[in-house]
């Protein structure tokens, strides 16, 4: 092992493994590093934390996890260190340790993988918030689109103008243009939606599947206490398109979607109904903190800036079918009982 990291070494000591390992990484050139440990016969990970330097987020985030998994929610198990804490923080950067999810990654045109995901979904929504840690939530995570868009968008474009030299006043004004769309939001119906757990990144790629059926959930960085929506209009988005790197979304999977989130969460309301397309497109707005995070490390800010670009261009060519849907649908509660 005299190869191996001396600073992994170290974090893996916190968890009493200081021998007899194996180590693979299996993510890399993103924001988080992700290492595959195999020890004593069983495997599990090691992941970096690098979206925020708060501890206290994370202690929320994990804590959260945990509390999820006791209520029967498909969480991966965190463990704790040696001195009973659910992170490790060395040189800069905080890790924790979590069980290995077997399975298949998500398949775009399995309409039962599609059933069980949004099951999922409505599970962890339907979980109680009693016995959560307490965290000062990011009630509305769009909310700088609402206060200060032009600036946030203005300082995003100066950043990345050496990214997306040829195409950076199309696609800007395509992201100036929706934020003209969102500004008609009376930003005062988003603090009346009910608050819930939220995963903030839900999509096939952040689940593991045996059988068609989901067998954990990963990945959450972004977790926090918000409107349901946001996870519903980005996973609607994330689940029911034709497949990665396309967002266009099969019509007939956005009633297989609502359908089953509806038969294991309450109904919609007519509020959230009419919010769930300008909470999809927000959440496709390039993300400063994001990218800035991104330029970092390294990482592929053209391909994300791009991403951003055709997800909006497909949600506007389709949200008015997606609406007329939902609308037909309508709600059946008007208040949560």
């Amino acid at each position: 092992m005299s190869d191996f990291p001396l600073k992994l070494k170290n974090i893996l000591s916190e968890y009493d493994i200081s021998k007899d390992f194996l180590v693979e990484e299996v993510l890399s050139g993103t924001i988080n590093k992700v290492f595959r440990i195999t020890y004593k016969g069983k495997t599990i990970v090691l992941r970096q934390y690098n979206v925020t330097r708060n501890s206290h987020r994370l202690n929320f985030v994990l804590e959260s996890i945990v509390q999820l998994k006791k209520r029967g929610v498909s969480v991966p198990h965190i463990y704790h260190t040696k001195k009973n804490k659910l992170y490790v923080s060395f040189a800069g950067s905080y890790w924790y340790l979590m069980d290995y999810l077997e399975g298949q990654n998500y398949e775009y045109n399995n309409v039962l993988q599609l059933k069980s995901t949004v099951r999922e979904l409505a599970r962890l929504h339907m979980t109680p918030l009693n016995s959560l840690p307490y965290y000062e939530p990011h009630y509305i995570p769009v909310d700088f689109w609402f206060k200060k868009p032009i600036k946030w968008l203005g300082i995003t474009k100066i950043m990345c103008e050496e990214y997306l030299k040829e195409s950076l006043d199309e696609y800007w004004n395509l992201f100036h243009q929706t934020l003209d769309d969102l500004s008609e939001i009376n930003i005062c119906e988003l603090y009346q939606l009910p608050l819930t757990n939220t995963h903030g990144d839900f999509h096939g790629m952040n689940m593991k599947f045996l059988e068609d059926q989901v067998q954990g959930m990963f990945d959450f960085d972004n977790y926090d206490i918000r409107p349901r929506i946001y996870d519903i209009g980005y996973s609607l988005l994330m689940l029911a398109r034709e497949g990665r790197g396309d967002y266009k979304i099969k019509p007939e999977y956005i009633d297989v979607f609502f359908q089953e989130y509806e038969k294991n969460a309450y109904p919609l309301l007519d509020i959230e109904i009419e919010l769930i397309l300008p909470f999809m497109l927000s959440s496709h707005l390039p993300d400063y903190f994001y990218l800035k995070q991104l330029i970092q490390k390294k990482g592929d800010v053209k391909r994300s800036i791009n991403s951003y670009y055709t997800a909006i261009t497909s949600i506007n060519s389709f949200s008015k079918e997606i609406l007329n849907k939902l609308r037909l649908r309508g709600s059946k509660n008007d208040i949560y009982t």
